[in-house]
């Protein structure tokens, strides 16, 4: 696997038929939230600090991994953010899932096509600046102290809506191009829900009613939320049609495998 700082291209489809193909001619995307690290589990902020999956977190991305293979769901095209956590997310849930990754390059690996994994600092967590490595109690400590908000330090919410703003327009129209019915897109918690919001309030998507408000919350970790867009939509507007038809999902973790949810912020 190799990394790549700019803009994401889609690689090339890969062989055989996924599930979205066998379904409904739509694009498929579950974006998912990377496993759990020792920084979640004690309470501390990460941001663009590279930590790695703790036990846990590789438990859980592995039980999501087996999930997909399950339920038969099986990736044309996967997208992660550059960092550790999602990095080994990433592996972990195509191992899993009976998946091995080759090289954002598209070359593949012998025997079965498998998809190509493009890694971008555009899907990065949003950073946090000098709160990043605090424990959240004593980063808001120092917040009120100063008179100021979570919001006022590392990049702005604005910077990170410009990173979706900069990826999401081409990433779709690649995925619509070249059919990928289905695409894993492992990132972070705060991404998500700057993304959800992008997606519901500027790109124009309609959220499910079957989805229980209780449900509409900070991702857990490797929680997936499942956006469909059309493959025969307005090319002008394809957000006009896409549906997020799940959100923060966790059929894949048993109660050996769950934990609490710290609701921060974002910085995760």
């Amino acid at each position: 696997m190799t990394q790549t700082n700019s803009l994401p291209t889609s690689p090339s489809k890969t062989e055989g038929k996924s599930a979205a193909e066998d379904s409904s001619k739509v694009v498929r995307i579950y974006i998912i939230r990377h496993g759990q690290t020792d920084f979640n589990q004690r309470g501390i902020l990460q941001g663009h600090y590279n930590s790695q999956l703790n036990a846990q977190g590789h438990a859980e991305s592995k039980a999501l991994g087996a999930y997909f293979k399950q339920e038969g769901i099986r990736p044309d095209a996967v997208w992660s953010s550059d960092l550790d956590r999602c990095r080994e997310t990433t592996a972990n849930i195509l191992d899993g899932a009976g998946s091995s990754s080759s090289s954002s390059t598209g070359n593949t690996d012998e025997g079965d096509a498998h998809p190509s994994v493009v890694f971008s600092r555009h899907l990065r967590e949003r950073s946090l600046g000098e709160l990043e490595t605090m424990p959240i109690v004593a980063a808001k400590q120092r917040v009120a102290a100063a008179g100021k908000t979570m919001s006022d330090y590392g990049e702005p919410h604005s910077a990170v809506a410009e990173r979706i703003h900069a990826i999401w327009p081409s990433f779709i129209n690649n995925a619509l191009d070249q059919g990928l019915g289905t695409i894993f897109f492992v990132t972070h918690g705060g991404y998500i829900k700057i993304l959800a919001k992008y997606l519901i309030n500027e790109w124009g998507a309609t959220v499910a009613e079957t989805i229980p408000l209780e449900q509409i919350r900070h991702p857990a970790n490797t929680s997936f939320t499942v956006l469909e867009v059309p493959m025969d939509c307005d090319r002008a507007n394809p957000g006009k049609r896409a549906v997020i038809t799940d959100f923060c999902a966790t059929p894949h973790l048993t109660e050996k495998h769950k934990v609490k949810q710290i609701n921060f912020a974002d910085g995760q």
